[in-house]
């Protein structure tokens, strides 16, 4: 049974699409749930402007996540945590960390799924990290993770000034 797709539908397809369904699945989940209408003459018409009115949304969301990443481009943030002498951390950063850290600097919600880290970092320094906003839409915030120790050392300096 060809259907029209009303909502974008996960792992099927997304609004405005066109498709050919098992009769099942169409007459008994993707109707009855609103998510979907039969292919008629009159509802293909509607599916033009269904699909229009998805690509508006989607250059929409494109365009604010140029701007977000344009604002976090060459970001550096400067965070601290207990370590050892070697600079290895007692605890990690995490994507949740950043993810706050960039909220609170600049003022934008990132959502912690888009931070790209192997694993969270355990060691003081400098590391990149990127972080995606939409597809193909991602910008590298540096981030500079001071032990403990480098803020006593910082006041003392500010003392011995």
């Amino acid at each position: 049974m060809k259907v029209i797709l009303k909502e974008d539908v996960e792992s099927l397809g997304m609004m405005g699409d066109v498709l050919e369904v098992k009769d099942g699945y169409a007459l008994n989940f993707l109707i009855p749930k609103k998510l979907a209408l039969s292919a008629t003459r009159g509802n293909l018409k509607q599916a033009e402007v269904l699909k229009r009115i998805r690509l508006k949304g989607e250059a929409k969301r494109r365009e604010d996540a140029l701007e977000q990443a344009r604002a976090v481009a060459d970001l550096v943030l400067e965070m601290e945590a207990r370590a050892g002498e070697e600079g290895k951390l007692f605890g990690s950063i995490t994507a949740k960390d950043i993810a706050e850290e960039i909220a609170r600097k600049v003022n934008i919600m990132v959502d912690k799924k888009h931070i790209r880290l192997e694993s969270p970092i355990k060691q003081t320094g400098e590391h990149d990290v990127e972080i995606n906003f939409y597809a193909n839409v991602s910008a590298t915030v540096k981030v500079r993770v001071r032990g403990e120790e480098a803020k006593k050392e910082k006041a003392e300096e500010k003392k011995e000034q």
